[in-house]
């Protein structure tokens, strides 16, 4: 079976993969027209039924609007209104026959509905302590570290796996004690901040995507705020509060205060 690895978090790199399989694979007329749309020719050529087994994984496909814009293009000869509307709907070239399958990876829900076409989903919980104790251990290489402060890293990290790789990375570099790391977290706030901001590297992960854990985040909350701006004023209201038992009464008051001044 092929397997094809398309990076969608926007369209720029959603061309640059169907264009990547265009030449990998030698796709037919990729390299005979300069000008050819390399997006339906590569749809096209995975939809043959001569074609082999294959698999597609979209990975990272957050927003709605590059899958399924209304945007048009007014004008027939403006090649810059014909690609922006192409751009704004990049699901009609995702294939569809029965020799191939589609994986799709996203932090958004409704983007997940209407890729999957309402099937089930299939939700990717929180890692327990077991599990993010196992991938601290393997990416540090060595078994024999004291459980209880893997396990207190662990939950000072809220089991995240972005941000115990980073942790593992950044101990290694810098060869710290698990305990001299905690102690930098607990330091203050703004180390905190300082040490998640640290870059590092790791094998397999995305090139193209931010490898700090602080700057995931903000990819993440501006993702938020170009789809959703009252669901970012709320989460720049919660980040006042603790992360957990925050009042519901507090957001409430805070929507209808939005909506009041909408109306006004």
């Amino acid at each position: 079976m092929s397997v094809f690895w398309v990076h969608a978090s926007n369209a720029e790199r959603f061309r640059q993969a169907f264009a990547h399989i265009a030449q990998s694979c030698r796709v037919p007329g990729y390299s005979d027209d300069p000008k050819a749309d390399i997006l339906q020719l590569v749809k096209a050529w995975l939809e043959k039924k001569d074609q082999g087994p294959w698999l597609m994984i979209i990975d990272n496909a957050d927003d709605t609007k590059m899958f399924f814009s209304s945007v048009q293009a007014t004008s027939p000869g403006s090649e810059g209104a014909s690609r922006l509307a192409q751009e704004s709907n990049m699901a009609r070239f995702i294939p569809e026959c029965s020799h191939g399958s589609i994986l799709v990876t996203t932090r958004n829900k409704q983007t997940g509905v209407k890729l999957t076409r309402g099937r089930a989903m299939i939700e990717v919980g929180q890692m327990d302590q077991k599990e993010s104790s196992r991938l601290f251990q393997l990416r540090l290489e060595d078994t024999e570290l004291d459980p209880d402060q893997i396990s207190l890293l662990s939950s000072r990290l809220e089991n995240l796996p972005l941000a115990l790789v980073q942790a593992a990375a950044f101990i290694q570099e810098n060869s710290l004690t698990i305990a001299k790391y905690l102690k930098l977290l607990d330091e203050s706030d703004n180390k905190l901040v300082k040490v998640l901001s640290e870059p590092f590297e790791a094998i397999g992960r995305d090139s193209g995507v931010p490898n700090a854990v602080t700057a995931t985040w903000i990819v993440s909350f501006e993702q938020i705020r170009r789809q959703y701006c009252k669901a970012s004023d709320l989460l720049s209201l919660m980040s006042f509060f603790d992360r957990q038992g925050i009042p519901k009464a507090f957001l409430s008051y805070s929507s209808e205060q939005e909506l009041g001044q909408e109306g006004n």
